[in-house]
Order: structure tokens, then C-alpha cells, then sequence
């Protein structure tokens, strides 16, 4: 986008130049045409003569730079137009291409404001691995404290797999106890970046969750983004 911001400025400064440069020429030319001399033959005896009723060159000068003036004037307001338009247009986009890759915790009611039921989203992280066996994401480490979320109803593990052969698995692991959480076990296996997701019971006491993944082939497997979903009463 910032190239394509610059080539459609400097297009419009040339067109701008290119019309100035035109209107100059077009304004030297009436001027020569103007003051040429003209050849006059002379009978005697020889006739008055009357001025011309014809306005001067500097009257036409004076009128062709107020509108090449005007001209200007326009073609700089149409720019700055361009300009804060691809400036929005860039803001939009890199807006839309974010990925969080911080841990930041996002708050949602449903249905409504005034409803009791709350759900928080916890972005863990991203990560990949070309390992056939579960490897441990370090980047997703998350540390659930019951306290925080009172009256939990579910949790929900959520991962953006992609590869581009075989399977890309990922799953969460108790690290406080040290065992996989089994049942949150999810697959993809294409190329194309997709969520998958698992529900699991939520914990009594504090635990802190990691997110493992394993590639079926060998081949990269992608954790393009993971997140818990808690709703509380």
C-alpha cells in the first residue's frame, strides 16, 4: 500500500506540472502570435490610423494566470484529497491484518448489557513447530485463576491451525500437574489458516495452561493464534 500511495501522488504531481507547462505554452504562443509584425503596404497618400479596439496582450496575460491560478488551486484540493484517502485506506488495512500477539484479556456481554452472563477472551499467543511429537509452545503460557472469573459456566480452548501436508494438532497441558488435557485436542489440514475448538471443565485452583502442537508429517505446522473462551455467570 505505501507504494502504491506513492506512485498515484507523483502521478498527480506530473499531471499537475504537465498542465501548468501546458497553459504556459499555450499563454507564450498568444503573446508571439499578439506582437508578430505585420507587413502593410502604404498608398498615398497614406490612410489615418485608428487605434484597435482589441484588448492588450497584458489584459490577456492577466486572465490567462488567474485561471491557471484556479487551475492549480483545484488540482492541489483534488491531491490532498487522494492523499488522505490512501491515508485511510492504510489505516483500515493495517487494522485488518493485526494479530494479537500480545496476552490481553477482551470482555463481551451477551445477549445484552443487561444480562449477567459475561464472557472474557484470552488471547494465548502463536507458534509453530515441525516436531512429530507434542511440542510445548512457550509464547502461550496462561495462568487461570478461579478468583478472577467467578461463577465459570465453560471454558472453551480455541486455536487458527494451518499446514500445508499432513495434520497440524494442538491441545492445551496442565503444567501445574503435568498432564495433556485430552479432550481439548483439535485438528486441521490445509494450508488455510482455520479455528478449531474444545470445550473442557473448568479448574477448582489456579493452573497454569500451555499450548502443545505436533505436526502428523513432518511438515510446518502453524499455530497461527490461540484463545480461551471463559463464560461466567
Amino acid at each position: 500500500m505505501p507504494a502504491f500511495r506513492q506512485s498515484l501522488i507523483w502521478f498527480l504531481f506530473f499531471f499537475i506540472a504537465l498542465n501548468i507547462v501546458g497553459l504556459w505554452f499555450f499563454q507564450l504562443s498568444g503573446r508571439r502570435e499578439s506582437t508578430e509584425p505585420t507587413s502593410v503596404t502604404i498608398s498615398s497618400p497614406a490612410p489615418s490610423i485608428i487605434p484597435s479596439s482589441t484588448p492588450s496582450p497584458v489584459s490577456t496575460s492577466n486572465s490567462e494566470v488567474s485561471q491557471l491560478n484556479k487551475t492549480v488551486t483545484a488540482l492541489q484540493a483534488q491531491l490532498a484529497q487522494v492523499i488522505e484517502r490512501v491515508t485511510t485506506l492504510e489505516e483500515a488495512a493495517t487494522t485488518i491484518n493485526s494479530t494479537p500477539t500480545e496476552k490481553t484479556t477482551v470482555i463481551y456481554i451477551s445477549p445484552s448489557p443487561t444480562s449477567a452472563t459475561k464472557e472474557f477472551v484470552v488471547y494465548l499467543g502463536a507458534g509453530s513447530t515441525f516436531s512429530k511429537d507434542w511440542t510445548e509452545i512457550s509464547a502461550t503460557t496462561f495462568t487461570f485463576e478461579p478468583s478472577n472469573y467467578p461463577k465459570v459456566k465453560s471454558i472453551t480452548f480455541e486455536a487458527g491451525l494451518s499446514i500445508q501436508g499432513g495434520e497440524a494438532r494442538a491441545r492445551l497441558k496442565n503444567k501445574t500437574t503435568g498432564n495433556s488435557l485430552v479432550e481439548t485436542e483439535v485438528m486441521h489440514n490445509t494450508g488455510t489458516s482455520t479455528w478449531k475448538w474444545a470445550s473442557f471443565a473448568p479448574p477448582s485452583t489456579g493452573t497454569t495452561y500451555v499450548v502443545e502442537l505436533k505436526s502428523s508429517s513432518g511438515e510446518k505446522a502453524n499455530l497461527d493464534g490461540a484463545r480461551l473462551k471463559i463464560v461466567t455467570y
